[in-house]
């Protein structure tokens, strides 16, 4: 999953010097608006046009920093020491 936080900001969450941060995933987001656009201009509307679409996200907090440094590792990310 391509997200909006990065190595940097996942880092400064282990380090204490960011309290949380939200991971989305844009691509996706942008994936699914266009095929609703391409299908709406083709005369084939799907489901979720004109309606409201919640995107999913992900909190990572200071308060588990472990599962931080989970997010880390299952975005290729190498784990760094919990503080």
């Amino acid at each position: 999953m391509v997200t909006t936080v990065s190595d940097q900001i996942s880092s400064m969450i282990i380090n204490g010097e960011m309290q949380a941060a939200v991971a989305q995933d844009p691509y996706g987001q942008g994936t699914l608006a266009m095929t609703d656009l391409v299908n709406y201009l083709m005369g084939k509307p799907g489901a979720s046009v004109g309606k409201l679409t919640i995107a999913s996200g992900l909190t990572l907090s200071a308060d588990d920093k472990a599962a931080v440094n989970a997010w880390r590792v299952a975005n290729a990310l190498k784990e760094l020491p919990i503080k």
